[in-house]
């Protein structure tokens, strides 16, 4: 309405300054109507002059297209619909805004406005599609192939048979429209080009930025899971060697920033077993260390296998000297002196020192080619447990009755376990043979134990 008010302003001034002028351009009814500016001769000359059907057209078609994309994005999963159904908004609004130019809101004869009206149709439709739309390059250009075949279709058909009926009217304005709607069509398929290589290079910036955004996404998430990876590699190796128990307070001290001062506890009811080898002194002497550490390794990874097998745990080894517990990390782990899982945790340590000896004969010492034989001492008692050093932190056990465990080994036989009374008592259904050994009591006497043996 504002461009038609300037339009009428405009043809009143050129029409009072010279008739001719105002007939060629603006046609006889401009000086029939006479001056002035009113309402309707504003409506008349608008960019959009929109009939009554257009016009609810035109406002039905973005409610359409916004109820449309809501119902997409909920209920589709494939999104690019949504850029098919605003294309397909655009078609057809630009489709009634040229049909109202040329055919629904067509002004008299003698007007060549209908052309400005083709013109800004067209022009407003490809603006917002391009900026607004949300629509690929190849969609605007579908959107102005269809522009252009529905143009230059009906323009050019509309003014031949206006210049057709002019000319039995004695009325010249529909040359002018056609030189005026030519002049409109080249100026449009030059914006068309514009917008169609603005659309391209937009297509390649947002791609680019879409192939960014992935790659950063892609390099965070490769950088998390190595992250993770290797935190979790850092707590298999940490649970290997010592309890997780250990190290959820070590990671607790850590984020704390403090120092770890003790983390030693004290159990009850601990089943303590050390295993040696017998002969191995000599045999380190007849065989190359290489060979020695491959043979330890394989024993060690036999008696490793068996741990899970009955709730052991492995504290550590010492040369040839296999030391592991249960009560401490696995099994019944109470912690109090009147505890009742004494029986549980030494009924699982006999259980595994019997697989160690018979794993034991499966791996034969290279050299000598002679099974390997195993010295087992057995001890129930209570041991406190705790991380020693910062710098290679050590899992040890410590106490009188872990030093009874390892006297029970020192004093026992080659395939035998040796244990104490104390686990007698706990596991008598075992064919259990006395035997008495000699140790050295706190005052340096000498005095006599009675211990069992139970033959593998």
């Amino acid at each position: 309405v504002l461009f038609g008010y300037c339009f009428q302003q405009f043809e009143e001034s050129v029409c009072s300054e010279s008739y001719d002028v105002c007939v060629s351009e603006f046609g006889v009814l401009a000086v029939e109507t006479g001056s002035g500016v009113s309402w309707e001769s504003m409506q008349s000359a608008s960019i959009l002059n929109l009939s009554p059907l257009c016009a609810g057209l035109v406002f039905a078609l973005p409610v359409m297209g916004v109820g449309s994309h809501f119902a997409i994005h909920r209920l589709v999963q494939e999104k690019w619909w949504a850029s098919v159904c605003s294309l397909a908004v655009y078609i057809l609004l630009m489709l009634f805004l040229c049909l109202n130019a040329f055919f629904w809101g067509k002004r008299p004869l003698d007007s060549k406005e209908w052309t400005l009206n083709v013109f800004f149709s067209v022009l407003v439709c490809s603006t917002l599609l391009t900026f607004f739309g949300g629509v690929a390059c190849l969609g605007c250009l579908t959107w102005w192939l269809c522009c252009f075949l529905l143009v230059y279709t009906l323009g050019p058909i509309t003014v031949q048979n206006d210049m057709a009926a002019g000319a039995e009217e004695n009325v010249f304005a529909p040359i002018a429209a056609g030189s005026n709607f030519a002049a409109s069509a080249t100026a449009l398929v030059m914006y068309g080009i514009l917008l169609l290589i603005g659309a391209y290079l937009r297509d390649i910036a947002s791609r680019r930025r879409f192939l960014q955004g992935v790659m950063s996404r892609r390099q965070q998430n490769q950088i998390l899971q190595e992250k993770i990876k290797a935190e979790t590699m850092t707590r298999i190796f940490l649970e290997s060697i010592l309890p997780p128990r250990v190290v959820e307070q070590m990671k607790r001290i850590k984020r704390s920033l403090g120092q770890p001062s003790c983390l030693s506890q004290r159990h009850f009811g601990v089943s303590i077993l050390y295993a040696d080898l017998v002969g191995f002194t000599g045999f380190c002497r007849r065989v190359d260390p290489e060979r020695v550490f491959i043979f330890l390794n394989d024993l060690f990874v036999t008696f490793d296998q068996l741990c899970d097998d009955f709730n052991v745990y492995k504290v550590e080894t010492v040369g040839d000297c296999y030391v592991a517990t249960v009560g401490v990390v696995t099994g019944n782990c109470e912690i109090d002196a009147e505890s009742h899982g004494r029986a549980e945790n030494t009924i699982d340590m006999i259980g595994f020192a019997k697989a160690m000896v018979w794993g034991s004969r499966e791996v034969t010492k290279p050299v000598v080619n002679t099974p390997a034989t195993l010295r087992v001492g057995v001890h129930t008692g209570s041991c406190i447990s705790g991380v020693i050093g910062t710098k290679v932190p050590k899992f040890s056990i410590m106490g009188d009755d872990v030093a009874l465990a390892a006297l029970m080994e020192k004093k026992g036989k080659p395939d035998h376990i040796h244990a104490s009374e104390s686990v007698v008592a706990l596991v008598p259904d075992e064919a259990w043979e006395k035997h008495t050994i000699v140790v050295d009591s706190a005052d340096g006497r000498e005095r006599v134990v009675e211990t069992f043996l139970l033959s593998v």
